[in-house]
């Protein structure tokens, strides 16, 4: 079908939400000394029988530095988790999550379980949530950032109705999956939701959006040549910035913008972290530094994916599959 018109009216509104985008990181000094509650969102599909059904996913999880000594306190996470949703099976496990730690992290930090909740797309008390929009790469916002902005709503309003369990639950970041300046008009989903919740918002891609001139041969081949320098320029072209000592390298733009980070994880196998990287961009309120930092430290040991974007992920589907009974479907920019 042409959505020619369709997608001349999205990109007039991305534009016009893009003069909102903030870069001043808010974080400040708070970070990396103090504690954070760092929150993540994902989205799976469900499609069967020509009807798409959708889970949208938020976690929060509490990121301890190493240098407060963790004990599996939790600092101010609280006494237990808080969960979105009332069923007997939900919180018993929630609560079997919070006995424990869900790790640590490739920095030496810890990671303690907070809060999660999910809305599915029918949800009556999600008014904007039914979205009929066609899959359209690059405007994937105005399909999934109506059901994050919920489930944040959502949280705003139990903070107010029951302070004593919901009080506690304030993220200071939220990583999305997709992108944010990492973007055809540097505008991706994590800037869109970054900027209708006025938090500090990072995106987090498992795959390249090869946009300005990047490809992903170039990323690999980059990143290799930080493995093995003698390799750099010798295979697969040039890469698009130089190999960071902390395991990142910088996306640069023909335009010489510098739009992300590639990012891996060095405590996973050197096949894994030199094919599969994550791709990391700003959203709104941060800094490109600060949001490869957020997304190292909540990186457990073994995994390439920062361990908040993963749990959002698979809980999601495991969420779609017992709500819809069907098979997910992702579809990302």
């Amino acid at each position: 079908a042409d959505h020619s018109a369709l997608k001349e009216r999205l990109r007039a509104e991305q534009l016009e939400l893009r003069e909102r985008v903030v870069a001043d990181c808010a974080l400040g000094g708070r970070f990396p000394e103090s504690e954070l509650q760092v929150a993540a969102v994902d989205i799976s599909f469900d499609k069967a029988e020509g009807v798409t059904g959708a889970v949208a996913f938020l976690i929060v999880v509490q990121l301890t530095p190493a240098s407060f000594g963790g004990d599996g306190s939790g600092g101010s996470s609280g006494s237990g988790p808080a969960t979105g949703y009332g069923d007997a099976a939900s919180k018993k496990r929630a609560k079997k999550r919070d006995r424990s730690l869900l790790g640590t992290t490739s920095a030496g930090d810890e990671l303690r379980f907070v809060y999660e909740d999910f809305v599915r797309n029918d949800d009556p008390d999600c008014t904007d949530c039914v979205n009929a929009l066609p899959y359209l790469p690059g405007f994937l916002g105005f399909r999934e950032v109506p059901l994050y902005v919920h489930l944040f709503d959502r949280l705003a309003r139990r903070r107010e109705d029951d302070p004593t369990t919901y009080a506690r639950v304030r993220p200071d970041v939220v990583l999305v999956d997709g992108n944010g300046t990492l973007h055809p008009v540097r505008f991706g989903v994590a800037c869109h939701l970054g900027v209708l919740i006025d938090l500090p918002a990072v995106g987090v891609a498992k795959n390249l959006h090869c946009v300005e001139g990047l490809t992903k041969e170039d990323v690999l081949a980059g990143l290799a040549a930080k493995e093995d320098p003698e390799k750099e320029g010798k295979e697969g072209g040039e890469p698009h910035g130089a190999a960071a000592s902390d395991g990142t390298l910088p996306l640069v733009g023909r335009s010489g913008r510098t739009l992300g980070a590639a990012f891996l994880n060095p405590h996973v196998s050197k096949n894994l972290r030199l094919k599969k990287p994550v791709y990391v961009s700003t959203g709104h309120r941060i800094s490109l530094e600060a949001a490869v930092e957020i997304v190292r430290r909540t990186t457990l040991k073994d995994t390439r994916l920062s361990e908040p974007c993963r749990l959002a992920d698979v809980r999601g589907r495991e969420r779609v599959r017992e709500l819809f009974d069907g098979k997910t479907a992702d579809g990302r920019e």
